[in-house]
């Protein structure tokens, strides 16, 4: 009886060891890394938004969900980031527009003078008008949208003169993103529209590759762009936002319950965010003028006239009946 006790002791003892044994080589738990990139600098809002995605996922996760930021384009452009989602070689981006370059009807968030406000646009493209959208994100691409990150109006700054009206953008080179519509939108208002990655339009200002680029105000201030542009416009022409995305492959890796943990974490974080830029806006702009920036407001009625062309080429690529239904919703 002694014998037999002293074998199931044995064995017991054998079982805890193993069990030691596993947890200490990261058997029992094994860490998730994942990498997130975006191209702001550190001292964007973005970031801190990026910052605080990741700090729930950790603390939610208690600790098993390790992301490594990548700030400032570190991991390439837009497109870049893109692709590597795609491949599942990175598994978060906050990016732009660019989504337009792959499924044609997320071109919508460039169209300039056309939401009634950024709640219209997140509705049309999170709620059922869109629910196709992102379906062929998923599926032609593998990568798939947590949601939209609102931004403040886009404006245009240049570095030859005060802008009132539409008259006096003509023939500038304006940077602007790197997209079909955005492009013809910028030609409609009579401009020589320059696509390039963001990391690149400070440096093109800087020796006049370029006139004039077009960005929320936190953008001109955080990447001082009064360093080498003195002109701001208040054109409001964009309404504007980032899409947060993330690698399909990397999700579908997760359980159940860690899928929980990102998509919360992505809520969470979108909350913080904008609560971040909610004032921004007024404190940017008294900090630009303070920096010695000619800021103006604009009569917007040429532009939007000039609008009509690209909004038209909208609704012939989604058809007039769901176009229809987005003038509705923002009503």
């Amino acid at each position: 009886m002694c014998r037999k006790k002293k074998g199931i002791y044995l064995l017991a003892l054998s079982l805890i060891l193993v069990l030691a044994v596993c947890s200490s080589t990261g058997l029992a738990a094994k860490t998730i890394n994942a990498k997130i990139g975006h191209l702001a600098p550190t001292n964007d809002p973005r970031h801190d938004g990026v910052l605080k995605f990741v700090d729930l996922v950790d603390k939610k996760s208690n600790g098993k969900i390790q992301i490594k930021v990548y700030p400032n384009s570190t991991l390439g452009s837009e497109r870049e980031l893109f692709e590597q989602l795609q491949a599942g070689v990175t598994e978060f981006a906050l990016i732009g527009a660019v989504l337009g370059n792959f499924v044609e009807e997320f071109t919508c968030m460039g169209l300039p003078f056309f939401w009634r406000d950024f709640e219209h646009m997140e509705k049309t493209i999170m709620g059922p008008i869109g629910q196709e959208w992102r379906d062929n994100l998923i599926k032609k691409y593998n990568v798939g949208l947590f949601g939209l990150f609102k931004r403040n109006p886009r404006i245009l700054v240049n570095s030859k003169r005060p802008v009132t009206k539409i008259e006096d953008i003509k023939g500038m080179k304006v940077r602007v993103p790197e997209l079909p519509m955005s492009m013809k939108a910028w030609r409609s208002f009579g401009v020589q529209p320059t696509p390039m990655p963001a990391s690149e339009f400070y440096m093109a200002l800087k020796l006049g590759v370029i006139d004039a680029m077009e960005n929320p105000v936190e953008v001109m201030y955080n990447w001082k762009i009064y360093e080498v542009a003195k002109y701001l416009a208040k054109t409001e022409h964009e309404l504007n936002s980032f899409v947060f995305i993330y690698s399909g492959k990397f999700m579908r890796s997760l359980t159940p319950a860690e899928q929980r943990i990102i998509k919360e974490a992505a809520d969470e974080a979108k909350v913080y965010y904008e609560g971040l830029v909610e004032d921004l806006a007024s404190v940017c702009y008294a900090e630009l003028e303070k920096q010695g920036m000619i800021i103006t407001e604009v009569d917007k009625s040429g532009f939007i006239e000039a609008s009509r062309e690209v909004q038209k080429d909208f609704k012939k690529l989604i058809g007039e009946e769901t176009f229809n239904k987005i003038v509705e919703l923002g009503k």
